[in-house]
């Protein structure tokens, strides 16, 4: 009787089985959780490429040129050292160069004397005695190849010159240093050129009366010829026009004045020549004198001894 009992509940186990089973008859599994069928949140998509990648062919920006300029207010002045002694700016004999303080000058020198010549720029007294520690400069040289020597003007010039310190060079061989005319120029800050002529007319301290045009002169203790205040080293003429110099000696020492050429003066070779013998006084003396028709080398100034390279000045053309 047990073991009819034990069939029948073994028949009623099996039928169970059976009636779980899924329809296609495989056996039946639970479904997967949730956690199990969600992807990682933070997961990206493996063909997703990323977003600030640059093509591996993209070149670097070049930068802009930066532009080559000239310092402002810098100019170059040409100078030729000559076979007859003379310092050169354009052709003609350079006894003055117009300047402003703080501009920066570079000078380019070419000696075409084939002998030594120096430059210097400072006080007269130190180049006629040579004394040229700490002035600007450059040392003798002979070769044709130019030389440069960079400048800065200082604020006060007075008395600054520049030439050949060569043995008896600096008697013909110099030139001073002026103030550039503080007219307009063609944009701010620019330089009176080396070449800048003096006024087309009469200057401030000449008049024109019946005889001629008066031009009146002031010979220092200084050594130094006047007009108006200034040292002047030019004075602008026209041929056949009458002049007549007033000349007040200040100094309370012997000068002269004369007219002529620049060798011949520096020589004290006064014969024949029109000017004015040594005076002390301090009365003005009178000299008339008629421009000739060609003035190119001539000159005026002081030939007392020791006087001449300090004390003279060149007729340039009116213009």
């Amino acid at each position: 009787m047990k073991n009819v009992a034990r069939l029948a509940l073994g028949a009623t186990l099996s039928l169970a089985l059976v009636a779980c089973a899924s329809p296609s008859g495989q056996p039946w599994t639970p479904p997967p959780s949730a956690a199990e069928t969600e992807a990682p949140a933070s997961q990206a998509p493996a063909s997703v490429a990323p977003e600030s990648a640059a093509p591996a062919s993209a070149a670097p920006e070049s930068p802009a040129p930066v532009a080559s300029e000239t310092p402002a207010g810098a100019r170059t002045i040409d100078l030729a050292y000559t076979a007859d002694a003379q310092i050169q700016l354009d052709g003609a004999t350079a006894t003055d160069i117009p300047v402003t303080p703080g501009e920066e000058i570079t000078f380019r020198i070419t000696n075409n004397a084939g002998v030594p010549h120096s430059f210097w720029i400072g006080p007269n007294g130190s180049l006629m005695l040579g004394q040229l520690d700490g002035l600007v400069g450059h040392e003798a040289w002979s070769e044709a190849t130019p030389v440069e020597v960079v400048w800065t003007v200082p604020a006060d010039i007075a008395g600054l010159k520049f030439g050949s310190t060569e043995g008896t060079d600096f008697s013909t061989m110099s030139g001073t240093f002026s103030l550039a005319s503080a007219g307009p120029t063609s944009a701010p800050g620019t330089p009176a050129p080396a070449s800048v002529a003096p006024s087309a007319g009469p200057s401030a301290a000449s008049s024109q009366e019946p005889g001629g045009r008066v031009i009146e002169l002031e010979l220092t203790a200084a050594l130094e010829i006047k007009e108006a205040g200034a040292k002047v080293v030019q004075i602008p003429v026209t041929p056949g026009e009458t002049i007549v110099f007033k000349i007040t000696n200040t100094a309370g020492y012997v000068h002269n004045f004369w007219i002529g050429p620049d060798t011949a003066l520096m020589a004290n070779q006064t014969a024949g020549l029109t000017g004015i013998p040594d005076w002390t006084d301090s009365a003005p003396k009178e000299l008339t004198w008629v421009v000739p028709d060609d003035i190119t080398g001539l000159f005026y100034g002081c030939t007392v001894p020791g006087h001449y390279t300090l004390m003279k000045g060149v007729f340039i053309p009116a213009p």
